[in-house]
């Protein structure tokens, strides 16, 4: 599913929930590249979040970076950083 402005926090939580969180602790315990979650997130057009429309992004600005950065971390760190 592409994100489109309206509902890339949806798509972003598919993305999190069903392909992210499930590889992140293979990726941890291996030291491996997150291919499947890198992938996941080209797929859905969130990668180009922050690009402008004109060259086939989102156009989402910071905010929207940040929305998808804490998402993702979320998904990823699951334990306090203290």
């Amino acid at each position: 599913m592409k994100a489109t402005q309206e509902d890339y926090r949806e798509v972003l939580e598919q993305v999190c929930t069903s392909i992210i969180a499930t590889e992140a602790a293979e990726v941890d315990r291996g030291g491996v590249f997150p291919e499947k979650s890198i992938a996941a997130l080209k797929g859905a057009g969130l990668l180009g979040a922050v690009s402008a429309t004109e060259v086939g992004g989102l156009g989402l600005g910071p905010r929207g970076a940040v929305t998808i950065v804490e998402r993702v971390a979320g998904s990823v760190a699951p334990l306090p950083w203290w």
